[in-house]
Parts: C-alpha cells; sequence; structure tokens
C-alpha cells in the first residue's frame, strides 16, 4: 500500500515537472528562435527582416497562450484554413498544459509541505524519482538519433488529422517554422524536466534516505 502510494505521489511530481518545463520551454521559445534564427537565417527565405519574423513568432505566441485571443493574425503570412485550424488544434493542446501545470503545481506543493511535515520516512518515493530521472537520458538520445521520426509519432498521437503537414504555398510561415527549431525546443523541455524532477528530490533528501 505504501509502495503504490509513494508511487501516485511520484506520478504528481512528474507531472508537474513535465508539464512546467513545457510551459518554461515556450517562455524561452522567443529568445531560442531569435538564436535560430541568427545561425539559420530563415527571415531571409521569406523577405523578411529579423525584426519583422520576430513580429510575426510573437502573434503565433500570444495567440497560443491566450485563453482570450480567439483569431491567429500573423502581419505578415497568410493562412489556409487548413492551417488556422491546426493552430487552433494547437491552441487547445497549449492551454491544456498550461491548466495542468497551474494545478499540478499548486497539488505539488501542498503535497511537499505534507511530506516535508510528515514523521516517517519515504524510500519508495526515491526509487520512483530515480525512475523518473533515468528515462530522460533515453528520450534525448531518441531525439538526437531519430528526431524526424519522433516529430511524425508525436503529430500522430496529439493530431487526428494530417493539417500539420502544411502546404508552404497555402502556409507560407511554415518555411520559418523548420524541424530543427522544434528539436531544440523538446531537448530543452526534456532537460528541464529534469532539472525540475533533481530538486523535487533534492527538497525531499531527509525523507527519502
Amino acid at each position: 500500500m505504501k509502495q503504490i502510494k509513494q508511487a501516485i505521489h511520484s506520478l504528481i511530481f512528474v507531472v508537474a515537472s513535465l508539464s512546467l518545463a513545457v510551459v518554461s520551454s515556450i517562455a524561452l521559445s522567443p529568445f531560442i528562435y531569435r538564436l535560430y534564427n541568427a545561425w539559420f537565417p530563415m527571415h531571409q527565405a521569406v523577405n523578411l527582416s529579423e525584426q519583422e519574423l520576430m513580429v510575426n513568432y510573437d502573434a503565433i505566441l500570444t495567440y497560443l497562450v491566450s485563453p482570450n485571443k480567439t483569431q491567429l493574425e500573423m502581419p505578415d503570412f497568410s493562412s489556409s484554413a487548413a492551417g488556422l485550424q491546426h493552430f487552433e488544434e494547437v491552441k487547445f493542446l497549449v492551454q491544456l498544459v498550461l491548466m495542468i501545470a497551474i494545478i499540478s503545481l499548486v497539488v505539488s506543493f501542498v503535497l511537499m509541505i505534507l511530506l516535508k511535515k510528515g514523521r516517517r520516512k519515504i524510500p519508495f518515493l526515491k526509487h520512483w524519482l530515480n525512475l523518473a530521472i533515468v528515462w530522460p537520458v533515453f528520450a534525448i538520445i531518441a531525439l538526437l538519433l531519430a528526431f524526424d521520426q519522433v516529430f511524425v509519432w508525436f503529430h500522430q498521437v496529439f493530431f487526428r488529422n494530417d493539417l500539420w503537414l502544411f502546404d508552404p504555398v497555402a502556409d507560407p510561415v511554415i518555411q520559418v517554422l523548420p524541424q530543427g527549431f522544434f528539436m531544440i525546443i523538446f531537448l530543452i523541455t526534456v532537460i528541464l524536466y529534469e532539472l525540475y524532477i533533481v530538486m523535487v528530490k533534492g527538497l525531499l533528501s531527509k525523507k527519502l534516505n
């Protein structure tokens, strides 16, 4: 019974860490996007300045993270109905992650306080957290060795259509949203998740041993 209970506790911390890692990556993405464009000048392919490209990226990001913004408006890119629908589906996922992050962080904070104040040791939780720390290593290897396939699997799991396969003519914005950029975002998300789990383990270290 103790093992099951501590496994559930570990799952709460994993969900909180993963959702927070995704939110953190989204928050960092404009900085990462600017650096990526400096290394691979995407703006030149669409005849925009670097600043104009960032304005368009910021428009996408604002649309995705703002619950009350219902229409995507990019100043320098036209969009097809299919493209707009895909962005709408992405927005739903982003809003879902934001909600999960808020709820799971509150629950994790309360759980952390209860565990630290409790008199009993929680050694089984240490094993579950160690497992939660190990799996990202395999995720990073998969991302580095076969990101193209991972990218396809990701869309097949989270989207029930092929609208993510943008037509560059109908949706030219796809020319400035390369897979390489998303690979970096995925890697940073996994690394941040790892850091957050290690932080949880560190905060509970006295109770785990």
